[in-house]
């Protein structure tokens, strides 16, 4: 997995923890970086869920959106969601499927993806 800084990540559920109507991705967000969470840290972003027994690393984001109108992944066309079938904290898409989301997601949500282009600025990091 080679994640860069400024990613585009999508915010999913998986499809068994959703609502009957609620969809499976329902933000966006640009990544800044991913690291190991302590056990405490964790616990605090997720309370009650035995979040450290579930999850190892934090993903820190900016620029977060909700879509205008969410979706499930088996509603992108050709979009080979068996890939990422096994439940999992993190999936980095495979460059066909990432292109497949990004051509849905600009006829679904253009609103939104033109405000990632013209808008979204990385958060500056505090002076040391």
């Amino acid at each position: 997995m080679s994640l860069r800084g400024d990613d585009l990540v999508l915010l999913s559920k998986n499809r068994e923890d959703c609502g009957l109507l609620e969809k499976q991705v329902q933000n966006i967000a640009k990544l800044i970086t991913v690291r190991l969470g302590t056990e405490a840290e964790l616990e605090r972003f997720f309370p009650n869920v035995n979040a450290a027994d579930r999850w190892v690393y934090v993903a820190e984001l900016y620029w977060l959106r909700p879509l205008s109108k969410p979706f499930n992944l088996n509603s992108v066309p050709d979009f080979n969601e068996r890939r990422y079938a096994p439940v999992q904290g993190f999936a980095q898409l495979e460059p066909d499927d990432a292109l497949k989301v990004t051509r849905y997601l600009a006829k679904t949500n253009a609103d939104v993806v033109l405000e990632i282009l013209n808008n979204a600025e990385k958060p500056v990091p505090p002076a040391s």
